[in-house]
């Protein structure tokens, strides 16, 4: 069963890349494809980032 903190960080992972996807749509003028792309990728690297070991983490950022 998944813990309740878990799932209110999922929640909040999705709200603030939904959140970046909007802004790159309304504020910088990217088509919605563009910006539901780049949405994604923010999850993506959100979920990466919480889900490696803070050293596989730096080493793949300061590359």
């Amino acid at each position: 069963m998944i813990r309740l903190g878990a799932f209110f960080v999922a929640v909040c992972m999705v709200f603030i890349t939904a959140s970046i996807g909007v802004v790159a749509d309304l504020y910088f003028g990217l088509s919605g494809s563009e910006a539901s792309s780049l949405g994604l990728a923010a999850l993506t690297a959100h979920a990466a980032r919480s889900t490696l070991p803070d050293r596989a983490c730096s080493i793949l950022l300061s590359t």
